[in-house]
């Protein structure tokens, strides 16, 4: 029985040395494996042990020797007993299950790496078909995207060549309907325009503008100052027979003699201010017969710049054996008009200048009538106390 446990233990031992060790697989191509450290602390790892020398200097003395141990003295009596070989152990029994259990073991753990050798073998083996299958799995489908793609960005330019070609379109027929609508349009906007423009008063008579601007009101304001005379005459007139009338009644208070006398002062009075009506008559009449004198001469203005127009316009054919343009007709009635405008405006001035020539005289003998009026009444009264 020792001899087979021996034999076993033998075996166990050439069977764990002719086994290699399990090991780490080889790296997949294009990767490398590391030595890495994996105990608690790090240690530095050199491929040279560091090496220091040292040195020390001893006394010359020697060391003191060591303490003894302490071995306390015996106490009681000494007693032996003898054991023979073979009476409490029998090594070659009880070692019989312990090897057993140590070659099932050893067996069991051979058998162990073994099946994972096998089955690391077998698991690489499936890693390297399913690393082929998923290279050519990845190639095709990065050939179908490849291909998908193309389609794709084909047919996004055909999609982006039809709308460039249907905006193209588009445009060019809203230009043609454009220009098609600008042509029909513009086609009778021309005389539409000029009509617009005579309708308006752009295309005018520059004398009759003149007349209309510059004649008119003068000719209002010069009817505005004679009627402001007349109303400042009148109101002279009604001031001093407000005066005649209190003095005329304080006469008559005063001395019934003095009545008659005031009687007939008041009717030459009357007799004064009949004839200041007159003549404020007479000044509205003229007045009158300015406004029908501008009227005709307005009237007589139109007729003959109508026969005018006619007269430059047969003069124009004449000399430049055409029908002449409206501006040459504008520019010919212009120059003429600038001529007749210094006549006609010498004449208004001298008119002007024998009017306020006129009301100054009026206004003089008004002033004079007036002062004679304030000094008639003392000569009255002088005469009634004589």
């Amino acid at each position: 029985m020792p001899m087979v446990s021996k034999t076993l233990s033998k075996k166990t031992l050439k069977l764990k040395q002719s086994v290699p060790p399990p090991k780490t697989p080889d790296p997949v191509d294009g990767r490398r494996h590391i030595e890495l450290q994996t105990d608690s602390y790090l240690e530095q790892l050199t491929d040279t042990v560091a090496e220091a020398e040292m040195s020390t200097q001893t006394d010359p003395f020697r060391d003191r020797p060591s303490t003894p141990l302490f071995i306390p003295a015996k106490a009681g009596l000494d007693a032996t007993t003898q054991i023979e070989a073979g009476d409490l152990f029998d090594f070659d029994f009880e070692v019989e299950p312990l090897l057993e259990v140590l070659v099932g073991k050893c067996l069991e753990q051979g058998l162990m790496e073994v099946m994972e050798e096998e089955e690391l073998a077998a698991m690489r083996a499936h890693q390297q078909h399913y690393e082929q299958v998923k290279a050519t799995e990845l190639a095709s489908v990065q050939r179908l995207e490849a291909a998908e793609l193309r389609k794709q960005e084909e047919k996004a330019r055909r999609l982006e060549q039809a709308r460039a070609r249907a905006t193209a379109e588009t445009h060019l027929r809203e230009k043609v309907a454009a220009a098609t609508f600008a042509r029909g349009y513009i086609k009778g906007l021309t005389g539409t325009v000029y009509g617009r423009l005579q309708d308006s008063g752009f295309f005018f008579d520059p004398v009759q503008r003149e007349v209309e601007q510059q004649v008119m009101p003068w000719l209002k304001e010069e009817t505005q100052k004679i009627v402001a005379r007349q109303a400042t005459a009148r109101a002279v007139v009604a001031s001093v027979v407000a005066d005649a009338l209190r003095k005329a009644e304080a006469q008559a208070q005063q001395e019934q003699a003095d009545r008659n006398a005031a009687k007939a002062e008041y009717e030459a009075e009357l007799a004064r201010i009949a004839a200041a009506e007159a003549a404020a008559r007479a000044e509205a009449q003229e007045l009158e017969g300015w406004k029908r004198d501008s009227t005709a001469v307005l009237a007589a203005l139109a007729s003959t710049l109508a026969e005018k127009i006619t007269e430059v316009k047969a003069a124009l054919e004449q000399q430049n054996g055409a029908p002449p343009s409206d501006e040459e007709v504008f520019t010919e009635m212009l120059s003429k008009a600038m001529v007749e405008k210094d006549a006609i405006r010498a004449a208004l001035l001298e008119a002007k200048q024998a009017a306020d020539e006129k009301a100054a005289a009026e206004a003089a003998a008004a002033a004079e009538q007036a002062g004679a009026a304030d000094q008639g009444p003392p000569a009255a009264e002088d005469a009634a106390a004589e």
